[in-house]
């Protein structure tokens, strides 16, 4: 790597989790849950609550450097505007907004964000806070998740 946006070609779930540990033993300033959106000029953080949806919009500022949580369920992102280097088990992504995917059950990246990024993502829940929300959908660790065959059929499809 010679510099923080050349990532390597891919990654383990276990060099992810050994990085994110790394970084907050670190003196680079790391946050915990939310925090960053306040800690950073120009970072946002917006819960929506709507017929059995959570609705997450994140700005998040160029020149950060993160590892997102671990997804329990499949769902929808929306990426409105922005640019962003994106590491996951699947390799690295360049990704310029406006797009739109799918995040698998099982994923957790590691993304630098290039230009300012508006992202938002979708979560069918009948739960009433981001807190409750967190404790559905986000896996404390690997050993936390557990599929469906429909899961498992439709995780096999999207690695095809």
């Amino acid at each position: 790597m010679n510099s923080i946006i050349d990532l390597p070609a891919s990654v383990t779930r276990e060099s992810l989790i050994e990085l994110e540990d790394h970084l907050k033993l670190s003196e680079i300033p790391t946050f915990e849950d939310d925090d960053w959106a306040d800690a950073n000029e120009g970072g946002e953080l917006v819960h929506e609550f709507a017929a059995g949806l959570y609705v997450r919009k994140a700005v998040v500022p160029a020149g950060m450097l993160f590892i997102t949580k671990i997804h329990k369920k499949t769902h929808p992102y929306f990426m409105l505007s922005g640019k962003c280097r994106v590491l996951t088990e699947d390799g690295v992504e360049d990704m310029v907004g406006p797009r739109h995917g799918l995040t698998p059950a099982g994923t957790k990246r590691l993304i630098y964000v290039v230009e300012d990024v508006t992202w938002y993502t979708v979560h069918a829940t009948d739960k009433l806070t981001p807190d409750e929300v967190e404790k559905e959908v986000i896996a404390k660790d690997y050993g936390e998740l557990s599929f469906t065959s429909a899961e498992i059929k439709n995780l096999t499809k999207q690695k095809d």
